[in-house]
């Protein structure tokens, strides 16, 4: 289409009118005005910068346009049409625009495209067997792809604090080795003490059988003695030791 358009009205035309100072009703002047016509084209296209000389009786009209080639006009407003029926901006392709611009282009744009693709994949490469036992194809979007170094740090710990996502599943987002610690894969709030890291309560020393049942559950070879044990009161066999009587 373009290039019909450019071969019909922008290859080389000027949208303009030379009015010539005298009637064209007789064929001898149909005959002058056209030489004069060839005249001027022959000027413009015979010169290095397409530069052509009227007589000062001779007047020259644009056709409600600018006498220039419009070819690069209807590109433009191609184009803009194109962008528009894909959701896109200038500033999306010069890598300028906000998180809302592409938020808008991921969700009318991208995930329809994704979608189509995966949908066309699952009816090609998966038989009605392996679609009944479950199988399926998936596409999964880099979350922080887009966003900035940062802002990263806050949104880890949001994540891990209110336990959406675990330590390991935010190192692999982020592009770092999983950790092996056990805990690292354990959806909890690392600011806050947990269940099975909370120290055992310590008797209190003026009560000689809860320092005893300490004693004895710290240390279970003290149940197994033959010498008595005596407790003081002052709190110097907390520890379980055996006093000589």
């Amino acid at each position: 289409m373009l290039d019909a358009t450019d071969e019909a009205s922008s290859s080389g035309k000027l949208d303009l009118i030379i009015q010539l100072p005298y009637v064209i009703k007789s064929e001898a002047r149909r005959q002058q005005a056209e030489q004069r016509r060839t005249d001027v084209e022959n000027q413009l296209t015979g010169s290095k910068y397409g530069i052509a000389y009227t007589d000062g009786t001779e007047k020259i009209q644009q056709l409600n346009r600018p006498v220039e080639n419009n070819f690069l006009v209807q590109i433009q407003y191609l184009t803009s049409m194109v962008y528009a029926e894909l959701g896109l901006t200038d500033t999306i392709m010069n890598g300028t625009a906000d998180e809302s611009t592409m938020l808008n282009y991921i969700d009318r744009t991208v995930k329809p495209i994704l979608d189509s693709i995966v949908e066309a994949m699952q009816r090609t490469f998966l038989t009605k067997t392996a679609r009944s036992q479950g199988q399926t194809i998936m596409y999964f979007r880099d979350l922080f792809s887009l966003v900035p170094l940062s802002q990263i740090a806050e949104i880890a710990d949001m994540f891990s604090r209110n336990e959406i996502l675990t330590p390991n599943e935010i190192r692999t987002a982020i592009g770092t080795k999983p950790s092996k610690d056990p805990r690292a894969d354990m959806l909890m709030n690392s600011n806050m003490p947990q269940p099975g890291n909370t120290l055992p309560a310590q008797p209190s020393s003026g009560d000689p059988a809860a320092v005893l049942a300490a004693a004895l559950k710290n240390n279970p070879q003290l149940a197994k003695a033959k010498q008595p044990l005596a407790i003081e009161s002052g709190g110097n066999s907390q520890n379980g030791r055996q006093l000589q009587r």
